[in-house]
């Protein structure tokens, strides 16, 4: 019994070493993927700085991105419009779903969330084929749209 339970410790030792390694090496991933993000949101996540305005919103403090990795993921795929369109260059983020693959947006998700959401959860290549399934026909949201569904998602996971 005692040789058991010493027998199943160490395996669930070694399953939480390798999902940190899996984390670390999908954070390190992502990180190398953010120059497309970092050329509107900055290298910092505060917002790439153009004459008179910013280029995109700051990631730091974002509720956004402390939601459920399929909020930050649905931006990736479709973009987002901008609320004030005065406030930041451009009407709208560009979607970058059909530019990259869906391992590539699993590490740059579990990149932005750790580095900028505070959120050090491994989003996986499986996960983000889910997430495309689902939303292959829903229309580029909005703040207000994005919020929704982290707040309809949070409540799924409480219930």
């Amino acid at each position: 019994m005692k040789k058991t339970v010493l027998t199943l410790l160490a395996i669930s030792l070694s399953a939480v070493s390798a999902q940190a390694d899996d984390l670390k090496a999908a954070i390190e991933a992502g990180k190398a993927k953010y120059g497309v993000c970092g050329a509107c949101h900055g290298i910092t996540g505060n917002g790439q700085p153009a004459p008179g305005i910013n280029m995109a919103p700051s990631f730091q403090e974002s509720e956004l991105l402390k939601a459920d990795a399929e909020v930050t993921a649905l931006i990736l795929f479709k973009g987002i419009k901008k609320d004030d369109p005065a406030a930041y260059m451009g009407q709208m983020m560009m979607p970058l779903g059909a530019t990259m693959p869906d391992k590539d947006l699993a590490d740059l998700i579990t990149y932005i969330r750790a580095e900028f959401g505070g959120v050090e959860e491994l989003t996986t290549e499986e996960q983000v084929k889910e997430y495309r399934e689902k939303h292959k026909e829903t229309a580029q949201p909005d703040r207000a749209a994005l919020t929704a569904l982290a707040e309809e998602l949070a409540k799924a996971e409480e219930g």
